[in-house]
C-alpha cells in the first residue's frame, strides 16, 4: 500500500431518548487503531478525530459499517464544515469524494485535509473504507470465527450522555475491542496481499495474478452490446419452498443438506466459458469446439404438474420465477444449462397446427474447458478441508468463495453525491461511468449449473422436498443415497443438521427445531434479538416483534431506534 498506513475506526455515538427527542446526535468516543502494532488513539469528538487524522497523513481507515452508520457521521461533518464534494480523487484541501452505488451502499470516502500547498508538509489524504466489504460478519461473530483472544463487550447505548461526557474505563475497553478485533482480521488479509476494497476484489486480483498475461487471452474484453446479450443469461440462485408444506408444523426427520462449496464447485468440475463467442442466429447446438451457448428464445410455457420452476425472471436480485406464461410468449435468454432445465421442468405449450410455441432467435456460442479455476482452488480447498476452524479457514473460505461474482461486475455504475437536507444527509445521483466487463458469460455458466445440481435432486424427491435455497436443500423422511453425501468432498451433500419439527413460511423464511431442543430461526431481515421472541405458535405471516433497530438520519448523522418487525409474505 505504498506509504499508506491502515488503521480501523470506531466511532460511539448518543443516542437516548433525549437524543431522539430532539433529533440530534454527535460522537461521544471515537477510537484508532493501528492495525501493524494494534495502538490505540481514544477522543471525545469527531472534531478531534479530524485533528487526529491530520497528525497520520496518508491512511486508510476502515469502519465496519461505514455505509450505514459511522460513514453518515463523517459526511456531515465535512459538508457542515464546507468540504467541496468532487466528482474524481484529484483533490484539494477540503475537497473529498465518495464511492456509493445506487443502492445507498457506500464503498469509500476520500478527504484531503490538507494538500501541502500552505507548507512543506506532504498532502493528507485520508480513505475511509468499509471493512463489512471484506469481511461480511459481525464483529461478534468475526472475534469467535475467528478463535481471537479478545471478544466483543457490551455498553449501555441509551445511556444519557450530555456534552463534556468522559467516557468510562468499561467503556474505553469496549471501543478497544471493537476495532481490535477488525484490525486483527484485516492484518491478516494484508499479510496474504488481500488489500482491495472488497473480497472479490481481493480474490479476483489474486486470480488475475496466477494467470498472469494469459488472463485476457482466456477472458477477452467483450464489446458492451454482447455483455449485455450474455448478461441477461445471469440468474442467481433458487430460493423455493413447496406449496404443500408451507405454513404447517412439520414433524418427523427434517434433514438439511448442503453443497460443499456450491460455486467453486462448479469452477472445478464443470465445463466453462473462455474466449471470443460467436455469434449465431437460429437455434444454437453444441459442438466439440463450442459446447457452451446463450440461446435466446421466445417460448409459452408452464411448470409441469409436481415440478417446480427453475427459471427466475427477475435477474440475480428477484426471487419471482416463471410459473405459467399464460399463452404469452416470454423473451428469455438461458444458457444451454438452463435450457435443459426448462425442458425437464416445464411443458411447452403447443398452437392449433401442433407446433411447440418456442421461437429459437439467436445466440453466442462459446469454447469451454474444465481446467479454469481448478489449479486456483484445489490447492486452497483441500487446505482449508485440513484445517480446525479458526483464522487460516476463514480467510482460505474468502479466498475460495468470493471469486466467481467479480466476473459478472456491472459495466455501468451510478454515482451518488451526499447533501444535508433538513439537516439529514440524502444522496443525490448524477451521471455514472461506464466501465468495461470481466466476463459475464463466467458467472452466468457457473449459477446455471449450481441450479442444475440442486434440481437434480429436487427433481428425484419430488414428494419429499421442503425448501432449497442457492445450495441447500431440505427433506422431510427421506434422505440423499450415500454415495452423495461426504461432510467433506468438493461438491458433495453434507448433511449439515437434522430438524425434529419445522415450519415453512416462504422463501427465506423457516424455523427449525433441533433434537435437543434449540431452536433455528431463518428469516431475512429479521435481527438476533427479534429471533428470541419467535416460536412455533407465532411463526406467521403478519406477525410483528419489537426490537428491530433501524438508523433514523438526524442533525449529526444517524441514531438507531427501536422499530417493529413484521413477518411479510415476501422477502
Amino acid at each position: 500500500m505504498g506509504e499508506r498506513k491502515i488503521y480501523v475506526a470506531d466511532f460511539e455515538t448518543r443516542s437516548s431518548d433525549e437524543d431522539i427527542a430532539k433529533k440530534e446526535t454527535s460522537v461521544w468516543l471515537w477510537d484508532i487503531c493501528d492495525i501493524e502494532t494494534l495502538e490505540h488513539i481514544t477522543g471525545d469528538s469527531i472534531e478531534s478525530f479530524f485533528d487526529e487524522l491530520l497528525k497520520i497523513k496518508e491512511s486508510i481507515v476502515y469502519f465496519h459499517n461505514l455505509s450505514g452508520f459511522d460513514g453518515q457521521f463523517i459526511l456531515y461533518y465535512l459538508l457542515e464544515n464546507k468540504y467541496v464534494f468532487k466528482v474524481n480523487n484529484k483533490l484539494k484541501t477540503k475537497q473529498f469524494s465518495c464511492l456509493i452505488d445506487a443502492r445507498n451502499e457506500m464503498y469509500t470516502i476520500r478527504v484531503c485535509l490538507n494538500d501541502g500547498r500552505r507548507s512543506h508538509k506532504k498532502a493528507s489524504v485520508v480513505e475511509f473504507r468499509d471493512s463489512k466489504h471484506k469481511i461480511n460478519t459481525t464483529v461478534k461473530k468475526m472475534a469467535e470465527d475467528y478463535k481471537l483472544p479478545i471478544l466483543k463487550g457490551e455498553i449501555d447505548y441509551k445511556k444519557n450522555r450530555l456534552p463534556g461526557y468522559q467516557a468510562t474505563e468499561e467503556e474505553i475497553a469496549y471501543i478497544h475491542n471493537d476495532t481490535e478485533i477488525v484490525a486483527r482480521v484485516l492484518k491478516m488479509q494484508y499479510d496474504k496481499g488481500m488489500d482491495k476494497i472488497t473480497s472479490a476484489g481481493d480474490t479476483f486480483n489474486l486470480y488475475k495474478v496466477k494467470c498472469g498475461v494469459y488472463f485476457r487471452s482466456l477472458f477477452p474484453e467483450l464489446p458492451l452490446e454482447v455483455d449485455q446479450f450474455i448478461r441477461k443469461s445471469y440468474r442467481g440462485g433458487v430460493c423455493l419452498v413447496n406449496e404443500k408444506y408451507r405454513n404447517k408444523v412439520l414433524e418427523g426427520t427434517i434433514n438439511v443438506y448442503d453443497v460443499n462449496s456450491m460455486y467453486p464447485n462448479q469452477m472445478c468440475n464443470e465445463v466453462l466459458p473462455y474466449g471470443h463467442p460467436i455469434y449465431e442466429t437460429g437455434r444454437l447446438e453444441a459442438t466439440k469446439i463450442r459446447p457452451l451457448y446463450i440461446q435466446h428464445i421466445r417460448v409459452s410455457c408452464k411448470v409441469k404438474e409436481g415440478h417446480f420452476p427453475s427459471i427466475l425472471i427477475k435477474g440475480t436480485l428477484g426471487r419471482d420465477y416463471l410459473y405459467d406464461t399464460k399463452g404469452i410468449m416470454e423473451e428469455l435468454y438461458l444458457t444451454n444449462i438452463d435450457l435443459e432445465l426448462m425442458y425437464e421442468n416445464y411443458d411447452i405449450d403447443y398452437d392449433v397446427d401442433g407446433n411447440e410455441c418456442i421461437e429459437y432467435i439467436d445466440g453466442y456460442s462459446f469454447m469451454g474447458s474444465l481446467n479454469l479455476f481448478k489449479d486456483y482452488i484445489m490447492p486452497l480447498y483441500n487446505l482449508k478441508s485440513q484445517l480446525p476452524k479458526g483464522a487460516e479457514r476463514e480467510l482460505i473460505k474468502i479466498l475460495i468463495n468470493s471469486l466467481y461474482g467479480k466476473f459478472a461486475m456491472k459495466t455501468y455504475h451510478v454515482m451518488k453525491e451526499p447533501f444535508i437536507v433538513d439537516e439529514r444527509i440524502m444522496y443525490g445521483a448524477f451521471e455514472g461511468e461506464e466501465g468495461k466487463p470481466v466476463y459475464t458469460a463466467v458467472a452466468s455458466f457457473i449459477t446455471a449449473y449450481a441450479r442444475k445440481q440442486l434440481f437434480s435432486i429436487i427433481n428425484k424427491h419430488l414428494d419429499t422436498f421442503l425448501y432449497c435455497d442457492t445450495d441447500s436443500c431440505h427433506l422431510l423422511n427421506d434422505t440423499l443415497p450415500n454415495e452423495l453425501v461426504d461432510g467433506k468432498r468438493l461438491g458433495a451433500w453434507d448433511l449439515e443438521k437434522v430438524y425434529v419439527k419445522a415450519k415453512y413460511l416462504k422463501q427465506k423464511g423457516y424455523l427449525g427445531i433441533l433434537k435437543e431442543g434449540k431452536q433455528q430461526v431463518k428469516l431475512a431481515g429479521c435481527p438476533d434479538e427479534v429471533k428470541e421472541s419467535i416460536n412455533l405458535d407465532n411463526f406467521n405471516i403478519g406477525m410483528s416483534f419489537v426490537g428491530k433497530l433501524l438508523p433514523m438520519k438526524v442533525k449529526g448523522g444517524v441514531i438507531l431506534i427501536d422499530t417493529i418487525f413484521t413477518i411479510k409474505d415476501k422477502i
